[in-house]
């Protein structure tokens, strides 16, 4: 999923890989790798009535989008933890610095 902040904002790219393992949640900031912009971080919550996990991370910038799994800045969902009627619900939060920028 690809996400804008507001017109003309960094593109935000969501991607789950499905594994043996489980799902691997990565999120990534479209954008140049100039420093003016400033660094994106990103809150992905998975939570139902029986399990929560938690990850924080620094979105990477990324110029194009890959269909191969990241290497590192990503959560792992253990598939043990995921429903087995595959209905679960992934918050996702996007800060910059002290202000939220994005809540999905």
């Amino acid at each position: 999923a690809v996400f804008q902040e507001e017109k003309d904002g960094e593109l935000i790219v969501v991607q789950v890989f499905s594994g043996s393992h489980g799902l691997t949640v990565s999120a990534s900031c479209i954008a140049p790798l100039a420093p003016i912009l400033g660094r994106l971080s990103c809150s992905l919550k998975l939570g139902n009535s029986a399990v929560r996990l938690k990850q924080a991370l620094m979105l990477k910038k990324i110029q194009k989008v890959s269909d191969e799994e990241p290497q590192d800045g990503f959560m792992l969902i253990p598939s043990y933890l995921l429903p087995s009627d595959g209905n679960w619900k992934l918050r996702i939060c996007i800060s910059r610095g002290l202000t939220r920028v994005t809540h999905l």
